[in-house]
This record gives C-alpha cells, sequence and structure tokens, in this order.
C-alpha cells in the first residue's frame, strides 16, 4: 500500500508540534509523578492494530534512489505498563528496508523473520495528551549469509538525541490512535559496528513510524 509523501511528511511535522508543544507547554510535564505517570499510560494502555510507514526506496547493489511514497506494512503494538511496551509484530521487510548492503538486505527478506516482536521501554511525560519518550531495545537475528552464520543487532535512538534524532510515543486525543515513531541508530554485524558502511540512519531514512487503534 502507498501513500503520499506530502501526506506522511505532514503527519510527521503535525506530531513533531504536538510533541514539543506538549513538552513546553507544561513545566512539570517532564518531571511527572509516579501516579500521573500511571494516568497517562491508562488513558492509553492495550492492544493496538495499524501500520508501519517508511520512506519507500528502490535499490540498485548497495546504492539507494528515493522516490516520492512511502511504503507501509501491517503491524501491532502492546503497551502493556506505565514503564515497557512491545512492537508485537514488526515485519522484517521494514528494517530490511534501511539496510544499505545488498547482501545482507536479502538475507533479511529471505529469512523466517516475517514477523518478530521488539521490547521497547517507555517514560511517560505528558499526560494530555498522552506521551512519552522510548527506548527500544536492541534487536538481535540470527542470519544465514555468505556461507555462515552472522549475528546482526539493530539498535535504535533513545528519546532526544545530539544529533535532533527523536522516538517518542504518542496519543492521538481526537481519534485514540497512538503513534510510535522509532529512529534506527546503529547497525552491529557480529560484534562489528557496521553502522556507516551497511544503514541508512539520517533523519530521513531509518524512520519507522507506527501507526495503530485499539
Amino acid at each position: 500500500m502507498m501513500k503520499h509523501l506530502k501526506f506522511f511528511s505532514l503527519l510527521m511535522c503535525c506530531l513533531m508540534a504536538g510533541v514539543l508543544t506538549s513538552c513546553v507547554s507544561d513545566e512539570e510535564s517532564s518531571d511527572l509523578t509516579p501516579t500521573q505517570r500511571h494516568q497517562a499510560f491508562q488513558q492509553v494502555s492495550g492492544s493496538y492494530s495499524g501500520k508501519v510507514m517508511f520512506y519507500d526506496a528502490s535499490y540498485t547493489g548497495n546504492t539507494m534512489t528515493t522516490t516520492n511514497t512511502v511504503d507501509t506494512l501491517d503491524a501491532n503494538f502492546i503497551l502493556l505498563t506505565d514503564a515497557t511496551a512491545s512492537i508485537s509484530r514488526l515485519p522484517i521487510a521494514a528494517l530490511a528496508h534501511q539496510v544499505k548492503d545488498e547482501t545482507l538486505r536479502n538475507a533479511m527478506l529471505k529469512s523466517s523473520y516475517d514477523n518478530t516482536a521488539l521490547s521497547l521501554v517507555t517514560y511517560y511525560y505528558n499526560v494530555n495528551p498522552a506521551a512519552c519518550q522510548v527506548a527500544a531495545k536492541p534487536l538481535t537475528l540470527n542470519l544465514e549469509y555468505g556461507g555462515s552464520t552472522h549475528q546482526v543487532t539493530f539498535v535504535f535512538y533513545y528519546g532526544y538525541s545530539s544529533a535532533g534524532f527523536i522516538s517518542y510515543g504518542m496519543q492521538n486525543t481526537k481519534t485514540g490512535d497512538f503513534y510510535v515513531r522509532l529512529q534506527l541508530g546503529g547497525l552491529k554485524v557480529d560484534d562489528q559496528d557496521m553502522t556507516s558502511t551497511m544503514l541508512f540512519n539520517d533523519n530521513v531514512h531509518g524512520v519507522l513510524f507506527f501507526s495503530g487503534h485499539r
């Protein structure tokens, strides 16, 4: 399923504005009490079905050519407690799409990891709308390529970073939907940092955006 880039960009900008506004409009929002954090969680707790969106591209070897559309795949996530969440159905193709290296990308697409789970740690900093910083735990895949098994680990940015990246979750108070934005931060293969040679992880590519409803 394809959607126009303008819609995706507008959605991202609106949500970023909402997150930043919620941060500055409530002086206490960054230092909620445990009771307030639990209150924020209770507003959004539960299982969500929806989509993961990412920028579409075509590949020739290790070279990527972007297009004016985004791609979407079915995804599910669960807000478990006021400190934990899980993307219970993460399409591996959404991650493979961010990989520069053709061999690794194809190995991911051909693997048995059709859908996998990604554990998240959440820290709620705003009650209305409910909003939280998100830290995705490293995701490790054991993949066969090049004649051997390789341990491939994806790591993600947490919250705000000095590079301007952000991973967060936020409630849409009008629809009840919940959004999660994850920013890829790095890639290790057999404990070697391969981020610069194998991964697209700028502010455009390397972004996984989840939108779901209960």
